[in-house]
Order: C-alpha cells, then structure tokens, then sequence
C-alpha cells in the first residue's frame, strides 16, 4: 500500500473517531464547577467561624484565669459566699381567699463582703412541715434553672434580689401553721452548692 494511501485511512479513521465522540457541553459544566465552588465557599466560611468562635470563647478563658489568679495585688475578686431571705419573704394569700397558697421568697445571693452579688446557676426551693406523727415531712419543692433565676432578678424599693414563688399544695393540714424553708443555690462558676434556712408561719386554713 502507498504510503499516501496510509495517510489517508489514518485520516478518516481519526475524523471518524472525533465524530463518534460526544460533543462537550461547556455550559453545564461551567454550572458544574460554579455550583462546587460555591459549596466549597460555603464550607470554608463555616470551618472560618468555628475557628473564630473557638479562638473568642479561648480569649475569654484566658482572661477569667489571669483574672481568679490575681494579677492585680490586693483585689478581692467577688464570689458567692452566702444567702439569706429578704425582710419580706413570707406565704401570701394571692387569691384573697383567708388561705395562704404560695410562698414568696426574696432569695439575695451574697459575696464575702455582704454584698448583692448576682450569680449564673441553679436554685432549689423546699418547704418542710413538722408534726408530732410524721416528723419532717417535704410538702413542696421547686427548681429553678439558669434562665429562670435570671428572669427571678429584680432591682427596686426592695432592694435587689431574685424573687422566687413557690405553690402550696391544696390539701395542707388545718392545724399546720408553721414551715420550714430552705434555699439551695449552685454556682455555676464553681460548682459550690450553698444553703439557707428560716421558719416561716403559715395560715393553712381562712379564719
């Protein structure tokens, strides 16, 4: 076979090989590549604001540590410490009924120095009746989480405390005129659980 009769079969064995190939289609794959950018993008932004919020959050620690280790001599950093129940804590009629029905705590949350310090944590609220047949008996218990101590705070003409209601139960004794209440708070800064207790009279029953 002469060589210019080879040169033509390779010729018309390539051009039918670029026929049989399917055509490109530069339009959906420029959608294609633009739609992966996109998602990449995405993904970088969110990986960059975890990142932000992990270094903000890791700022913040180190500034609480060099602040608990005293980097200012003679500071006494504040810490909760104690409580104790506001002058006017007490059970109250809230229906005008004669009968007391809920116990209205004014809980202040105090630092080594007296002073109103307000707190991130948890607060637990008992009452505990005492009879001669049953000893102490728990009749009624209330727990307040973190946001509802916060929404407990109040600043005004008595002074500034957390207020906190506590329901009596229907069926108390009508000879029952006197309780014990106990106030349980947990620091969420340091996981110290403090406690307060005071008696408190009670008018079970209408007169």
């Amino acid at each position: 076979m002469q060589p210019f009769a080879r040169l033509s079969i390779a010729c018309l064995l390539l051009g039918l090989a670029s026929c049989s190939a399917p055509p490109r289609n530069f339009v959906n794959d420029n959608d294609r590549l633009r739609e992966e950018n996109l998602l990449l993008r995405r993904q970088v932004d969110t990986l960059e604001k975890n990142v932000a919020e992990r270094l903000a959050e890791i700022s913040a620690m180190e500034q609480r540590l060099a602040s608990e280790a005293g980097t200012i001599e003679g500071a006494r950093i504040p810490a909760l410490t104690s409580l104790r129940f506001g002058r006017y804590t007490s059970a109250i009629d809230t229906d005008a009924d004669g009968r007391d029905d809920t116990v209205r705590v004014y809980l202040l949350t105090l630092d080594q120095e007296s002073r109103f310090l307000p707190v991130a944590g948890r607060a637990v609220l008992t009452l505990t009746a005492i009879t001669p047949d049953a000893g102490a008996t728990v009749i009624a218990t209330r727990t307040f989480e973190p946001a509802d101590l916060d929404r407990a705070y109040r600043s005004g003409f008595t002074g500034t405390h957390y207020t906190l209601d506590l329901p009596l139960p229907d069926d108390l004794p009508a000879d029952l005129t006197q309780l014990t209440l106990k106030a349980f708070v947990t620091d969420a800064a340091t996981g110290v659980t403090l406690e307060h207790e005071k008696p408190l009279p009670l008018r079970a029953t209408a007169p």
